[in-house]
């Protein structure tokens, strides 16, 4: 394990010296790394190594070491590679679907990743940017059964947790923060049906994903922002602070419980979860 901290750690400092001095080259990396990402054959994981260590995973690693290395420059470039080549969800029926899918669920593993990379603010943020690429990255989430939902549950749970980084943007940070806020919220009632996945790992993170929602409600409606050092005046959060998620939520467990009980189809799950976010079921 050290070992290979180690080795990330030298690779982003020779990253960055290298792409520091020679921006150009930061586009035909992103590149090429971009095509072996797409390319590259699926791996099954081994005992010996960790998933960034193998196959296209590792491939995932190396492009967010060059975002770390040039923050702006490669995410921006990453984000237009993904919008060019994320394809709607579809049902991978036919070799077609299936090489689809697979193109997707990698582009989305890597948005997760850069997602969940808070030391950087600035590819944080034109990550988070992203709204519609984010929306349709999230689309069609019980297309096609575990494989295809638990990517797009990381993301969601991934721009959840992104909120609150983002605010410390100061005021440019505010209107992103309040376009995640309204992608969890057009996802709700996805999220919420994934409680009732035969999955337990589907589940799981979508209950991890309710409760990263609900967090979002400690942050304040009303809130100092800094903007380059300087505490600025009280901006409002249009989204994040007007938005009751509690009740939302509540609203979509309960929709939920009566839609699999009108279907004849037991509801416990539903309880369950509902019971670990602290929400009721009003049936």
């Amino acid at each position: 394990m050290d070992r290979h901290l180690g080795f990330n750690c030298s690779a982003r400092i020779l990253l960055r010296s290298v792409l520091v001095e020679k921006q150009e080259l930061c586009f035909s990396v992103v590149s090429l790394l971009w095509h072996k990402l797409i390319a590259a054959p699926e791996t099954q994981l081994s005992a010996e190594g960790t998933s960034a260590q193998q196959g296209w995973r590792q491939v995932v690693d190396a492009l967010c070491n060059v975002v770390s290395a040039t923050p702006a420059k490669a995410a921006t470039t990453i984000i237009l590679q993904a919008d060019r080549e994320l394809q709607p969800w579809i049902a991978k029926n036919d070799d077609q679907g299936q090489k689809m899918w697979r193109i997707n669920q990698r582009i989305v593993k890597l948005i997760v990743e850069l997602m969940r990379n808070h030391d950087s603010v600035e590819s944080l943020v034109i990550v988070a940017s992203a709204s519609d690429l984010l929306l349709r990255a999230t689309d069609g989430m019980l297309v096609d059964g575990e494989a295809c939902t638990l990517p797009q549950l990381e993301l969601l749970e991934a721009t959840a947790r992104a909120v609150q980084p983002v605010l410390k943007w100061g005021k440019s940070g505010l209107a992103v923060a309040d376009g995640l806020a309204n992608l969890l919220k057009c996802r709700l009632p996805a999220t919420t049906r994934c409680l009732s996945h035969p999955s337990a790992h589907v589940r799981a993170l979508s209950t991890s994903v309710l409760r990263s929602i609900l967090h979002i409600s400690s942050i304040e409606s009303n809130s100092k922002v800094e903007i380059n050092g300087i505490h600025g005046p009280s901006y409002h959060y249009v989204n994040i602070g007007d938005t009751d998620w509690h009740a939302d939520i509540e609203k979509c467990l309960t929709w939920e419980a009566h839609s699999q009980l009108a279907r004849g189809m037991p509801a416990h799950f539903l309880y369950t979860s509902a019971k670990e976010l602290g929400c009721n079921i009003l049936i």
